[in-house]
């Protein structure tokens, strides 16, 4: 999917208004692809990418029941972001 540039201004401004750092989030870059590997190594079967995450309580209960699934979680709420 292709965004015109004002969208895609818009989405770049929210991924980059994070309060804090933490290790637990991906830096994104513009032009880049995220290569899961890179973060959970070559053990896992699959990965799942859930948009919308929320609290991630949904995500954390399918980690816990799939460990060799890696979860990518993505929200745009910074108040429902945690670590």
């Amino acid at each position: 999917m292709k965004f015109d540039q004002p969208t895609t201004e818009k989405l770049w401004g929210i991924a980059s208004r994070l309060p804090f750092e933490s290790p637990y989030f991906i830096e994104l870059k513009r032009q880049s692809k995220i290569n899961p590997k890179d973060y959970f190594g070559s053990s896992l079967n699959q990965f799942v990418l859930e948009l919308g995450s929320g609290w991630g309580e949904v995500a954390i209960e399918l980690a816990r029941k799939n460990p060799t699934t890696g979860f990518i979680l993505m929200e745009k709420n910074r108040d429902r972001l945690q670590v």
